[in-house]
C-alpha cells in the first residue's frame, strides 16, 4: 500500500509561479493552491495540511496575516517567501509566525529544505 504524501496548501497570486511551485513540490506532497490570503485560510479551515508556503505579497490580505491565523496550529510548517527583504522577518519567526522565510527566486532544495525543517 502507498503512503500518501502530507499536504502542502501553496499560496500565490501569480499563476504561472503556483504552477512552477506545484510541478516541483508535488514529488513530495499533495498539494492544495489559493491565490490569496482569505481564501488559504478557508481551505485551512477545511483541511489539515502538513505545511503551508505562502507569497509574501498578496491581494488583499499580504502572506504574514495568512500565517498569524495558522500560528496556533500545532505541527504546521509555516514558509514565508518574497523576492524582497521582509522588515520584522526575525521577530515574526522569534514570535513562531514565519518557521522559515526563503527569497525568490529559491531552488527546489531550498524550498524542501524550509518545509521539512
Amino acid at each position: 500500500m502507498a503512503i500518501r504524501p502530507r499536504w502542502l496548501l501553496l499560496v500565490d497570486d501569480e499563476p504561472a509561479v503556483l504552477h512552477a511551485l506545484r510541478r516541483v513540490l508535488e514529488r513530495r506532497y499533495t498539494i492544495a493552491t489559493a491565490s490569496s490570503a482569505e481564501e488559504a485560510a478557508r481551505l485551512a479551515g477545511a483541511a489539515e495540511f502538513a505545511a503551508v508556503l505562502t507569497d509574501y505579497d498578496l491581494p488583499g490580505q499580504n502572506g504574514v496575516w495568512l500565517l498569524v491565523q495558522l500560528a496556533t496550529r500545532p505541527g504546521l510548517r509555516k514558509v514565508l517567501t518574497s523576492g524582497r527583504d521582509i522588515p520584522g522577518i526575525e521577530a515574526l519567526n522569534s514570535a513562531g509566525v514565519v518557521d522559515r522565510f526563503v527569497k525568490k527566486p529559491a531552488t527546489p532544495e531550498e524550498l524542501f529544505q524550509a518545509l521539512e525543517g
